[in-house]
């Protein structure tokens, strides 16, 4: 019996097996038809979508071209120097009459609303006087935080606001007929032409006429010594133009109109005069005519009450260019008019007449 029941085992194991092999092989040969089905069908796809494709080409126009949305380079430019210009305009300094609001986080007690005196400066509770002139916000906190970190503060955390800005100043002086300072808006420019408009424009003619502009002329002790920008008031047909030139706060325009007749060629001689005196502005010499200090001091119409006849300062610039300056003592030439005493002039020399200083002691 156990020898049947083995052979029958076997048998049953055999034909299991067997079945298995079958089932086996049906499953490979099914999943390579249809993988081979799937891209069959995937490459009768692509074909149809390509054929339809030429179908739509024929039968359908052309689709146009997207724009080019992208800002042009030059374009850019553009914009990016009229910003910067607009940022530079309406960027607002600390000027006297202004109004600003401080807060210190690390002490409260300093914070408060202050004003701007007339050398511009604020007094900053217990710390004193602030300096602060043409600062804009941003270097007004650093300013203070640096006081601040000198006075014992380990840190300081610093905020200014200007709450009320000042007006900018521009002097126009010279041969105007209302010389004095311009008021132009905080932050803002004003050109050449609307300042002259603003003081009744010039006293003599254009073609006669030369402007000087020293940049921020206004903050200089020393700003009628300097050379500054020159312009006159004609254009190269001798028209009268004024130059597209614009004004800041703190600039000093003068006007200067000629004194004596035009020159006639090149032996005359130019002298630029400055400072306290009635008539300042360019004063020629003809060919004959003597030309020195003291000629020159007639020429003027004589120096006022507060000239500092002992302080003259003359500017020459030499052959290459530098600048020298002299100091003549014109007291004794005017009191007593020695020839020896006398100073010959340059074509070019700048004269200075500075203001005499008073003191108790």
């Amino acid at each position: 019996m156990e020898t049947e029941r083995f052979i029958v085992y076997s048998a049953l194991n055999k034909v299991k097996m067997s079945l298995l092999g079958i089932l086996f092989v049906v499953i490979i040969v099914s999943g390579c038809t249809s993988h081979y089905l799937s891209l069959s069908d995937k490459k009768e796809t692509e074909l149809s979508l390509h054929e339809c494709g030429k179908v739509r080409d024929e039968f359908l126009p052309e689709s146009p071209e997207l724009p080019d949305t992208a800002i042009p380079e030059t374009v850019k430019k553009i914009v990016t120097k009229e910003s910067q210009a607009v940022e530079a305009r309406v960027e607002v300094t600390i000027q006297p009459g202004c109004l600003v609001q401080i807060n210190v986080k690390e002490d409260p007690s300093l914070d408060g609303s202050y004003p701007v005196n007339e050398i511009g400066a604020i007094e900053l509770g217990y710390i004193g006087a602030v300096i602060l002139h043409n600062c804009t916000e941003r270097e007004a906190e650093e300013q203070i935080r640096k006081i601040l970190m000198r006075r014992a503060f380990k840190t300081a955390t610093v905020n200014v606001k200007i709450t009320r800005a000042s007006y900018d100043s521009i002097r126009v002086k010279g041969d105007v007929n209302k010389p004095g300072l311009i008021r132009i808006g905080s932050g803002s420019v004003i050109t050449l032409n609307d300042a002259l408009l603003r003081v009744d424009g010039i006293r003599g003619s254009a073609k006669e006429t030369t402007v000087r502009i020293i940049r921020g002329g206004m903050t200089n002790a020393v700003a009628e010594s300097l050379p500054g920008e020159e312009y006159t008031l004609v254009d190269e047909n001798g028209k009268p133009r004024v130059p597209d030139v614009t004004l800041r706060n703190n600039d000093v325009v003068y006007v200067f109109a000629w004194r004596g007749k035009p020159a006639p060629d090149a032996d005359w001689k130019e002298v630029l005069v400055l400072g306290e005196v009635k008539k300042p502005g360019t004063y020629r010499f003809a060919p004959n005519e003597k030309s020195t200090l003291l000629h020159l001091i007639l020429k003027m119409e004589g120096l006022p009450p507060f000239a500092d006849k002992r302080a003259i300062k003359i500017v020459r610039r030499d052959e290459d260019g530098y600048e020298r300056e002299i100091q003549v003592d014109a007291s004794r030439l005017l009191k007593y008019g020695k020839p020896e005493d006398d100073f010959l002039l340059e074509d070019g020399d700048r004269v200075i007449v500075p203001e005499r200083r008073l003191t108790l002691f």
